[in-house]
């Protein structure tokens, strides 16, 4: 799961525009694991998988992070703000 998490950090750092894959590391590794190992970075990895499904038309993965997300921020929170309002931009 350590490379995982490496190669999502390496796409956000080097600004790669590969949504496809990090959606494929989701389903075929992360989901699979209980993220609260990571600590903060597990909130990290659920923003950037979101954002990744949405850019993959992906909804039940953006939902599923989202959701995620807003059981741990408050909903008043920019952050959560933000996120929504990109959501529901998204799906329209």
């Amino acid at each position: 799961m350590e490379s995982t998490i490496e190669k999502i950090r390496k796409y956000c750092r080097e600004d790669y525009s590969l949504d496809g894959e990090i959606i494929e590391l989701w389903t075929k590794v992360l989901s699979q694991y209980d993220l609260s190992t990571l600590g903060d970075e597990k909130w990290f990895i659920l923003e950037q998988v979101f954002k990744s499904a949405l850019h993959c038309s992906n909804e039940p993965i953006a939902r599923e992070c989202l959701k995620q997300l807003q059981e741990k921020f408050e909903t008043t929170s920019p952050r959560i703000i933000k996120l929504n309002a990109i959501y529901f931009e998204s799906i329209g």
